[in-house]
């Protein structure tokens, strides 16, 4: 099948692109600068250019969309900041205990490439793809942090505090007009705070896939991946995300 990857710059984008060419499928890129997917055909330009994504989009016959403003442009210092930063102060909200799920990257992308070959059975339907791992956000926090080899969060914030700290937070951001995301918003405080995980067995189902790394796995290969760095990220931070 001809296939156009939007986004394939991007982490998992990349990954999905990369599934597919060792399928043996024929991958078209699209995003704002080159992939870099070996055995993909690059095309650059912005989703937003009409013109270039119908370029893109020419002899395609499945195209799996992923491309999305994730970033923020601005000074270095900025991203500092945030990304840093923002990380190293983060608490836990009601000590942690919250269940959440989450993916590892390949899962992710092996989903979404499957929903490519099944989308008979989907038919259009909206689904959640998690690992079918809950486990209390704390100790999620705890196992990313120990992969990067940094401390992980130590202080507790009850949820609702955060959550209308976080409101607050947004809007003096807003009011005066500063750039770059702020420490804390209330989605986030409802994220670290809030029980979210889904049932798995009609999105295995209807897929016909399963995930090949449990998220221990992926905690170990995470930290293999820090480890590889021969220059440190400056002794923390990380950032994470899926549906």
């Amino acid at each position: 099948m001809r296939v156009l990857v939007t986004g394939a710059s991007g982490l998992l984008g990349g990954e999905v692109a990369r599934q597919l060419v060792r399928q043996g499928h024929t991958v078209t890129t699209f995003q704002r600068r080159p992939a870099g997917v070996d055995g993909a055909e690059d095309v650059t330009g912005s989703i937003t250019d009409d013109g270039a994504v119908r370029r893109a989009v020419a002899g395609a016959e499945g195209i799996i969309h992923l491309a999305a403003k994730v970033s923020f442009t601005g000074r270095a210092a900025d991203f500092d900041a945030v990304n840093v930063d923002g990380t190293r102060r983060l608490p836990l909200l009601d000590a942690g205990a919250a269940l959440i799920d989450t993916t590892y990257v390949d899962n992710a992308a092996a989903a979404i490439v499957a929903g490519l070959h099944r989308m008979g059975h989907i038919a259009g339907r909206a689904l959640v793809v998690s690992n079918g791992e809950p486990r209390p956000v704390g100790e999620l926090l705890a196992g990313i942090c120990a992969a990067a080899g940094v401390r992980a969060p130590s202080w507790a914030v009850p949820g609702r505090l955060a959550r209308a700290a976080g409101s607050v937070v947004e809007q003096v951001w807003t009011r005066t007009g500063r750039s770059g995301e702020p420490p804390m918003t209330r989605f986030l405080a409802e994220q670290l705070s809030t029980a979210h995980w889904f049932d798995q067995r009609e999105t295995r189902a209807l897929l016909d896939w399963t995930p090949a790394v449990s998220l221990d796995d992926g905690l170990a290969r995470l930290a293999l991946h820090y480890g590889s760095y021969q220059r440190p990220f400056r002794g923390r931070g990380w950032q994470t995300g899926h549906e």
